[in-house]
């Protein structure tokens, strides 16, 4: 006998729609200063929160996604980063790390396009060789913001102080990729 075809009791009904908004920003920021450490990563944080909160203001929450370099995975930007956010009336909801090639795609793929940008300029005859020809290059991708950044390198003394005593540290931060606010 050939099987019945299967038939359903209950009427069929077109499934609920979701509507999902995206709109995906860079904040592109160059500098002079090529040292990457603790402070150039926390002038960039303050820089992306004052840039939120005054064209974005619609954003309450966000999470930070990076490498592991050791200037993103550090016990003082773990600390500090809620509270350069929070002074901007945004909740710092996660910072995770990702090894090189893992779950930041949306990077990489903002990062090729810049890199293919960049190579077409060159091609084209344009000068590489200063910050305005990277603005001139990154003007022309949608979704992009760019700015050059100074950083305060100035510490203050009682900050200044405290760094020359013993820091706390966090056992085996190196192996914690998920932190949670």
């Amino acid at each position: 006998k050939a099987p019945k075809p299967w038939k359903s009791t209950k009427p069929w009904r077109q499934p609920a729609l979701a509507q999902y908004r995206s709109f995906v920003e860079f904040v592109d920021v160059h500098s002079t200063d090529t040292t990457q450490d603790s402070i150039w990563v926390l002038n960039v944080l303050e820089l992306i929160a004052n840039h939120l909160a005054t064209t974005r203001n619609d954003i309450k929450t966000i999470q930070l996604w990076a490498d592991n370099a050791g200037c993103y995975h550090n016990a003082t930007i773990l600390r500090i980063a809620p509270l350069l956010f929070g002074t901007s009336s945004i909740d710092l909801t996660s910072f995770r790390f990702f090894e090189a090639g893992e779950g930041k795609s949306i990077l990489d793929r903002h990062f090729a396009s810049v890199r293919h940008a960049t190579v077409n300029s060159v091609k084209d005859g344009h000068a590489f060789d200063s910050g305005s020809a990277i603005e001139n290059v990154l003007r022309s991708l949608s979704g992009v913001t760019t700015y050059f950044l100074q950083p305060e390198r100035a510490v203050p003394a009682h900050f200044e102080a405290r760094r020359q005593q013993k820091q706390k540290k966090i056992d085996k931060i190196a192996s914690m990729h998920d932190f949670r606010y």
